[in-house]
């Protein structure tokens, strides 16, 4: 994708409004897991002690989130990720994470390695009947393909989702910023954001005065189920 030339104020303004507006309040107190810097994300602790399970793709070599979620609740975690072999520290907790070599992805990629769809994947690991599970995802960019593209259905089966959204620089294009928009709209259908910071360890994209963060961290809760009020 081509980096846009000009700061476009009204779209990154936008944007940025859409998730503030889409805030909620959760009576739960927040905890952070995970990396002291990346890595790392606030979850309501009644959804982290209550859950029946992770999913965690996009694993890669830091794997703290996915640790500590182990540690913690003694539930089981379920990571993928196409760019590494295993999960490293898996073997600390033998049983408890079961790790597929796959990329989560809506289009075939070249590589040889094995793509699969959030449902999919959710169906191979035998929990598409449960509805208490937490999604963690750092996919490096294709979180806007799940959110525009994977079952509603299925999402609600997950109580809480933390993500790291990518590419804002491209929401200064018109073309880019309809894309994640939608995106967005369509997921906080479901889901509503207690939580929104940039990445603790990433660059800001700059024009003169202006700057917004490349990356951002979100925490969402599923409206349908986690007791909520909307944020003022």
């Amino acid at each position: 994708m081509q980096q846009p030339q000009v700061f476009r104020q009204d779209l990154v303004k936008s944007f940025y409004e859409l998730i503030y507006k889409n805030f909620v309040a959760v009576e739960s107190q927040l905890v952070r897991i995970g990396g002291v810097n990346d890595g790392g994300y606030l979850v309501p602790f009644n959804l982290l002690a209550g859950s029946e399970a992770c999913f965690s793709p996009g694993v890669s070599s830091m794997c703290d989130f996915d640790l500590d979620f182990v540690r913690i609740t003694g539930k089981p975690l379920f990571a993928l990720d196409g760019s590494v072999d295993t999960l490293k520290g898996g073997e600390l907790f033998p049983g408890q994470i079961r790790f597929d070599k796959a990329w989560l992805r809506y289009n075939e990629s070249n590589d040889g390695i094995e793509n699969l769809t959030l449902k999919e994947w959710v169906k191979r690991c035998g929990k598409l009947d449960s509805n208490n599970l937490i999604l963690q995802m750092d996919v490096e960019g294709f979180e806007w393909q799940i959110f525009l593209l994977e079952s509603l259905d299925l999402l609600r089966n997950f109580t809480c989702i933390v993500v790291e959204i990518h590419d804002l620089l491209f929401v200064n294009s018109p073309e880019h910023a309809q894309i994640m928009e939608s995106a967005l709209n369509r997921i906080f259908s479901v889901f509503g954001v207690v939580h929104a910071h940039p990445n603790n360890g990433i660059i800001y994209a700059r024009n003169g005065v202006n700057a917004y963060p490349m990356c951002m961290e979100l925490t969402l809760v599923n409206r349908f189920v986690v007791p909520h009020t909307l944020s003022p």
